[in-house]
């Protein structure tokens, strides 16, 4: 009796909790983005099931010595996220799904600069993943991923 009373409790207050906006999870991916390895669950995790295993496909054939056509942190747009500074934007939330802008903005140490990105996000089991990431270069990372790694077009190096 003891645990059902502890075990409803739990599942009561996890159903109060607020969820994570759009605009939390994007914050915590950058946190998390900046520390962390691609190859780690945590990291792994940000992605919607889609993303990520294009972002797996694309690690295991730059396997020889090739680099992967993301040779650098999608989060940042960039291969070394020193003097990075981020603004969240605009946030658009319809349903199981969002869009978030964010300014990147690079100060000295790194060459001065400033990158919209824009997250397309999808809510899978009551959390927030990214499906999407366009930028300036990369108008749509999954759609980039999906033409070079299924047809067959990978480029040697990047």
């Amino acid at each position: 009796m003891r645990m059902m009373v502890m075990v409803v409790s739990t599942l009561m207050l996890a159903a109060a909790a607020p969820a994570r906006s759009p605009a939390d999870f994007i914050r915590e991916a950058y946190a998390v983005a900046g520390r962390s390895d691609p190859d780690l669950p945590v990291y792994r995790n940000l992605f919607a099931p889609d993303l990520r295993a294009l972002m797996a496909k694309d690690r295991q054939q730059a396997g020889n010595g090739d680099a992967p056509l993301i040779d650098y942190g999608p989060f940042c747009q960039c291969q070394d996220d020193e003097g990075l500074t981020f603004t969240v934007g605009k946030v658009s939330e319809t349903g199981e799904r969002a869009v978030v802008e964010v300014e990147n903005s690079f100060v000295p140490p790194a060459a001065p600069h400033r990158e919209v990105v824009t997250y397309r996000l999808i809510r899978i089991g009551g959390d927030w993943k990214v499906e999407d990431i366009a930028s300036k270069g990369v108008p749509s990372l999954l759609g980039s991923l999906r033409t070079e790694l299924n047809g067959g077009n990978r480029r040697n190096g990047h």
